[in-house]
Formats: structure tokens, sequence, C-alpha cells
């Protein structure tokens, strides 16, 4: 942990420019999802199949070098530096997860590889394009009440109701460019995998026929428990109920999951054996409707597979974008609030999955109450956000 908060320290010394940018090589073309993790996939490790979610349209061997890249997304060239430095020791992490899953005699984690292993999922999660496009308009309103609130509790704003009627009408917006989005996401990421470090770690390792895909935002939050729950955000990294899905190759898939939540063989086991083409499909659908251009197979012979599959959701399939609700009507420590509550959540993926191997009875919205799973964990995340 201690480890990328001081990469934290430098990528924000990095940021006010006092690192000489004559040292530092050519990182234009910045990856959202790197390129070592889409060679675990590549049949070939140059190309890799791609079906476009607008419309259906594959590409069996689409070039490796040109997926899930933006030009400066990160706003410089010494960030994505930094971020190659990180992405080494997430990938030999990674690369343990692997062989714990397919390899008998493989040791277990070391705790160092267990906390990178943890660090690369919550990364890859804060660090892609879908991330700004989930936050911007939610961000946007937010902003603007909070400015609305300042505005009406200042003592010397000329011309308040004009200012008022503008901002109400559409006609007052606050942006921000999107490499200052990913990167307040990327340093919230950062310093939050500990959050996710109490839930049950399985292995699924996929013995069907059919491979496991990814999308260009591939580590899939999801809340079965928490399913009914429509009025507020259960995706939160404590939040009871939280299950994480992230693929590492077509035939393993790493499943971090609620063992006091769901019933399984996740709570006694790490590997897991998947022989059901039901649970795959289930899992892949999970990618489908987290995706924000495209999803990925490794091999051409799956691409009919893909695109059946694309088929069967694709009427169904909406765009995620986090809500800002003002006034919203839960209670907080048991207790109504004062005033109204601005509350800015992302809402699940509009699907509902149903496994084999897991078994949950879903809370009623009525009696959901937020706990955190670890409270120990919530007060340390809490102190450190209050030491920043």
């Amino acid at each position: 942990m201690n480890h990328y908060l001081a990469f934290m320290s430098v990528l924000f010394f990095v940021c006010t420019c006092l690192i000489r940018r004559d040292v530092v090589a050519d990182r234009t073309n910045q990856h959202f999802v790197p390129q070592f993790y889409f060679r675990h996939f590549s049949s070939d490790q140059r190309t890799i199949g791609t079906l476009l979610i607008r419309d259906g349209r594959t590409i069996a061997h689409a070039p490796l070098k040109g997926q899930c890249a933006r030009k400066n997304f990160y706003g410089s060239k010494e960030i994505e530096g930094i971020f190659s430095q990180i992405e080494s020791h997430q990938c030999q992490a990674i690369r343990a997860a692997l062989d714990i899953a397919n390899n008998a005699s493989a040791p277990m984690f070391t705790p160092e590889e267990l906390s990178s292993f943890l660090d690369a999922v919550i990364f890859q999660r804060g660090r892609t394009a879908l991330e700004i496009e989930k936050r911007a308009a939610a961000t946007e309103k937010m902003l603007l009440e909070c400015f609305k609130h300042h505005l009406k509790h200042s003592d010397d704003v000329e011309r308040l109701d004009e200012m008022l009627h503008h901002i109400d009408a559409g006609n007052v917006s606050v942006t921000e460019p999107a490499s200052t989005t990913v990167l307040r996401s990327i340093s919230v990421a950062l310093e939050s995998s500990v959050a996710i470090s109490d839930l049950n770690l399985c292995l699924l390792r996929n013995r069907t026929d059919y491979p496991f895909i990814f999308s260009d935002a591939p580590v899939v939050l999801y809340n079965t428990y928490c399913r009914n729950v429509r009025n507020r955000g259960v995706l939160g990294l404590q939040c009871p109920g939280l299950q994480i899905f992230f693929p590492l190759n077509p035939w393993t898939l790493a499943l971090f999951i609620d063992g006091d939540k769901y019933k399984g063989p996740f709570n006694d086991y790490m590997q897991h054996d998947l022989v059901n083409r039901s649970d795959v499909s289930a899992i892949n659908a999970l990618q489908i409707h987290h995706a924000s251009n495209a999803v990925y197979f490794g091999d051409a012979v799956h691409e009919s597979y893909v695109q059946d599959l694309w088929h069967a959701h694709r009427l169904t399939i909406k765009s995620i974008r986090n809500q800002c609700v003002v006034g919203a009507d839960f209670w907080i420590d048991g207790k109504p609030p004062k005033g109204n509550i601005l509350q800015m959540f992302e809402p699940q993926v509009r699907y509902d999955l149903s496994l084999s191997f897991v078994e949950c009875e879903p809370i009623a919205e009525h009696e959901y109450v937020f706990t955190p799973r670890s409270p120990k964990i919530h007060r340390e995340l809490q102190e450190l956000r209050e030491d920043d």
C-alpha cells in the first residue's frame, strides 16, 4: 500500500511539471487497458478479436497497439511512464494468479503479490475511458448544485436571482479536462485497494468450450444481494454483497465476492471449475453490458459465439452513467438527514446475473441499510482520506 502511495506523490509531482520533459521517452499513445493484459488473451500475441458494441460488427484480427489507447489520455508522457512502472508490478501479480489457478504445484500468493493483485484490480477499474463517460454529467450536476448552494448563502452576490435562473435553465456548465477526471479516479483507486481485501478471492477455471471475453472496462462490479436497491449506490468497495469480476485470460477469471452474503465453493476453495456454458456466458454478458465501445476475444474461432451473445443482449444494453440525486429520502446512521442530501452514485449494469454456483437471497429495497462489511477497514480508509 505504501509503495503505491509513494507513486502517487511522484504522480502529483509530475503534474506540477517539476520533472524535466526532455528525459522522458515518447509515450503519447497511452493505453487505459495495458497491452500485456491483451496478450494474455491473444492467440498470436499481436492481434485480438474485437466486437463493436454499437452495431455488433467484428474484426477478427485487430492490432493490439491501437486498442484501448488515446493520444495523451493521461495528460502527459511523464504520467504514462509512471503508470508503466506500476503495471510491471501488477503484471507479475496477475501471472502469479494464473499460476495458482492452473498449476497445482504453484505456491500461494505472497503478501506482496496479493497486495499487488488487489492494486491491479482497483487500478484497472479506475483508469478507463468508461470512468470518464460515467462521471461527466453527474459531476457537472453536483458542481452546479454546490455552486448554487454557495451563491444562496453568500451575502454579496449581485443579481442572484438572475444567476440562479440561468443555472436552472441550463445556460451554465461546469466541465473539466478528461485527463483530470481520470487522474482523480486513479488517485482514489490507488488508495482504496485495501477496501476489497476482506472479500473472498476465487479463481474460476473455465472448463467449457466458450472463452471468457473482456471489454474496454474489464473490471466489473456487481451486487446480486442488492439488486433490488435502486435509490442509492450499492457498488461501493465496502458495500455488503459486492462482487468483482476480472477476466485474466480466456480460461481464467478472478472473482472477488462477499462470503457473508453468498454461499458457494468460493467460501472454501480458491479455485473452482466452471463446467456450465451458461455460467461463462452470464459472466461474459457482464462485460458486454459494462463496455464503452468494444469487447474482445482471443481467437477468431469464437467470433460467431461472441456475435450471438451480443445479439442476445443488444436490445437491453444501456450506457452506464453515474447519477446525481438531490434530496434522497434515506436515513443516515439511523436518523433522517438535516436538509437535502446530494448523492452521486454508479447504478448497476442493466442485467440480472444468475450463476449456478452462487446462492443468494437478495435484500428488499426497504430493508437495506448500509453497513460496511469491515468496520475496521472502513475506519482506516476514512482516516486516510481525512489525513489527505
